[in-house]
């Protein structure tokens, strides 16, 4: 007996650690996408059950492998128990288990998102359809693990876990948000209702309950699993992916004003309302002169959906537009991402996109690595580097490369050491003067010496 009890401690800690683990990785590596909103955060959650069920349905086979070799004679000997039930003992195990591992995972997530946003409302039903989804992937290992050879039961349950997975994400997504929490669908203004969640779990635990109920003498419970996963999943089919609501308070305008900037996010994002002023302050000190005093900042990525939203995105519109503010919208001039957080550098290269234009023409320089500076280039190269974003294209994907590796700035009269020099009326005379060639890319490098 002592020997069985011992493996099973060593499984259950060593699962608690690898779900744990296997939701970290999958989610910690595009925070930006999830941290500060809960449903975005639910949701990349969920996303994490492709690396966190296959650990799952491994650790299900290995057990079961294990206790048939170590556990089953032993204990059929004491005549205490038979096998199916030490089986489905092991099962039971595997699950709890996997579920505190997600747990743990989960409330770190959301912990952090709350620390973030200062808002926490995770979604328990959505946590309880995730706890049947790893459910499943415990007794599907489990009956592999009947096989009895862990060599082979333990890789086919982790490697074939996730080739379903995989496959079903691109091959039949619509499926599998319906019938199951794994959802790849962007949640920053949406949410799943909870009747919803409850659904899917009762769903995954019918699903688990027939299995789990395979070897069962009696067969009423085996099909009362099967009736009722049949009826919970015809009704998942009928809503589809139509099975999340829009969340009008997260999509609701946040304004707030400061310094001559107004930024309106929603409330969803509203935290991020400190880095986006911030940012827009040091671009407009960076380039004095050429980004007005008055601006504001509007994320409209909601609009259309909810009429509400529509009326407030023109009235902040509107009041942006009296008070003489220069408007950018993240519709109009991509100013704001989608994602939960604000990337600076991104920010920064975007606002600064939207004052220097950029130049037509073929700028290649015939037998030179290099490609032919514009006076564009210069102040885009000026901007990032006084603002210490990475000038050689690894400030984010597609980010410009305009460092002096890349690009021959020997034309310029001016060094951008000296340009950055000059006095701060200096620099705000200059970029007044040729705000209109700045704007449309037609600054000549003679304009730097006047």
């Amino acid at each position: 007996m002592r020997s069985v009890v011992l493996v099973r401690g060593r499984v259950a800690i060593g699962l608690l650690v690898l779900v744990a683990l296997a939701e970290a990785l999958a989610v910690v590596g595009g925070h930006d996408e999830w941290l500060g909103e809960t449903s975005a955060t639910a949701s990349r959650l969920g996303q994490g059950l492709l690396l966190a069920a296959p650990a799952t349905a491994a650790a299900g086979a290995w057990l079961t492998c294990q206790q048939h070799h170590d556990g089953f004679r032993m204990l059929a000997a004491t005549a205490v128990v038979d096998r199916i039930t030490i089986w489905r003992r092991a099962i039971v195990e595997v699950s709890a288990v996997a579920v505190l591992g997600f747990l743990v995972a989960a409330s770190l997530a959301h912990a952090w998102t709350a620390a973030v946003s200062g808002a926490l409302r995770p979604s328990l039903s959505m946590t309880v359809a995730y706890g049947g989804f790893l459910v499943c992937f415990a007794v599907a290992g489990s009956l592999l693990g009947r096989i009895q050879w862990p060599m082979l039961a333990v890789p086919l349950a982790a490697v074939g876990s996730y080739l379903v997975l995989g496959t079903l994400v691109y091959l039949a997504p619509r499926y599998l948000a319906a019938l199951t929490p794994f959802d790849t669908r962007s949640m920053t203004y949406y949410r799943i209702p909870w009747w919803i969640s409850l659904t899917q779990a009762v769903f995954l635990l019918a699903v688990a309950g027939v299995g789990y109920f395979a070897f069962s003498a009696s067969r009423g419970r085996l099909v009362s699993c099967a009736w009722l996963a049949s009826l919970s999943a015809a009704a998942l089919l009928f809503v589809g992916t139509a099975n999340r609501v829009f969340d009008v308070p997260a999509a609701e305008l946040s304004c707030s004003e400061a310094a001559g900037v107004e930024v309106c996010l929603p409330r969803v994002k509203a935290f991020n309302t400190a880095t986006v002023r911030d940012v827009v302050l040091d671009v407009r000190a960076t380039l004095p002169g050429l980004v007005p005093e008055r601006i504001a900042l509007i994320d409209d990525e909601a609009a259309g959906v909810d009429h509400t939203i529509d009326e407030e995105l023109a009235g902040a519109q509107r009041r942006a537009s009296s008070a003489g503010a220069l408007t950018l919208t993240s519709s109009t001039a991509g100013i704001l991402g989608s994602d939960a957080r604000v990337d600076r550098n991104r920010l920064v290269v975007t606002l600064a996109h939207q004052f220097i234009g950029l130049p037509r023409g073929d700028l290649s320089i015939p037998g030179s690595s290099l490609s032919r500076g514009t006076p564009s280039d210069f102040l885009l190269r000026y901007t990032l580097e006084e603002l210490d974003i990475p000038t050689d294209g690894s400030a984010f994907p597609a980010a410009p490369v305009v460092d002096a590796g890349h690009v021959d700035y020997s034309e310029s009269p001016v060094s951008i050491d000296e340009f950055a020099d000059w006095s701060r009326a200096r620099k705000s005379a200059w970029f007044a003067e040729h705000r209109a060639e700045i704007a449309n890319g037609s600054l000549q490098w003679d304009d730097f010496t006047q």
